[in-house]
């Protein structure tokens, strides 16, 4: 049976090229995950949360991506079924508790991150390797990935009606971080930018919000970004997309 494993810490790799000992294609901390038709024997699965993917690089080996927050949906595994529906049970066991995992292997396929608003017509098989294993929380890479907040509202991808915006993030994963604050970005397709002063989250939904006085206009693509401060700390920011949409 497969089980979730402690990693290493020397299992984990920076931005740059991985090392030979490093198998993994994904590293992610997981929001939530939706299983369908149903939890007990699902077809397909909704990974949402914050991933870095192995890449290649041409002329210099592996690379992870930078942090990217989004959806993979996945279908089950051809001829493993049950290794499937085992991992898809960790991950959402998981999912939502501020751990980080390592999955997938790092040369094979690992499935496409996709904006929260995008439909998806065709699943990625789910990428079965050495099983579902946690980081050691000290680790770089889940220090980073539980130092990001996750965008809210607008859904990445999405358009919004015209006019005045409120930008919501969750919280970061990372709770012995006191008095985080948190800095929202926005830049219009002409290329300004207003930031905002730092912004608690709220206590009860541990989610961040401001609003800009930046006017949305219609068919108008804008993009923001959102990161954590607290005293001389800036943790890494995350970025997503909306676009405008005039009413009727």
């Amino acid at each position: 049976m497969r089980r979730i494993l402690v990693a290493v810490t020397g299992l984990v790799v920076l931005a740059g090229a991985a090392r030979a000992s490093d198998p993994v294609g994904i590293y992610a901390l997981v929001q939530k995950v939706v299983l369908e038709p149903k939890d007990d024997k699902p077809e397909r699965a909704q990974v949402w949360g914050v991933f870095r993917i192995a890449i290649k690089n041409v002329g210099d080996g592996i690379y992870y991506s930078p942090p990217v927050y989004g959806r993979l949906d996945y279908g089950l595994a051809p001829g493993k079924a049950d290794d499937t529906r085992r991992e898809w049970a960790d991950l959402k066991k998981i999912a939502g508790t501020g751990q980080v995992v390592a999955f997938a292997s790092r040369y094979g396929p690992k499935g496409t991150p996709h904006k929260s608003s995008e439909k998806v017509d065709k699943l990625d098989p789910y990428p079965i390797a050495d099983g579902l294993n946690k980081l050691e929380l000290d680790g770089e890479i889940a220090k980073e990935l539980r130092s990001l907040p996750m965008p809210d509202q607008p859904e990445d991808g999405r358009d919004v009606p015209d006019g005045k915006v409120t930008l919501r993030a969750h919280g970061i994963a990372d709770k012995d971080r006191q008095d985080v604050r948190y800095v929202f970005e926005i830049t219009s397709p002409a290329g300004d930018k207003e930031t905002s002063k730092p912004v608690e989250a709220g206590e009860r939904a541990k989610v961040a919000s401001w609003t800009p006085k930046m006017e949305i206009k219609g068919g108008k693509q804008y993009t923001w970004r959102v990161w954590a401060v607290a005293g001389d700390w800036k943790g890494p920011a995350i970025t997503a997309t909306f676009k405008g949409k005039s009413a009727g």
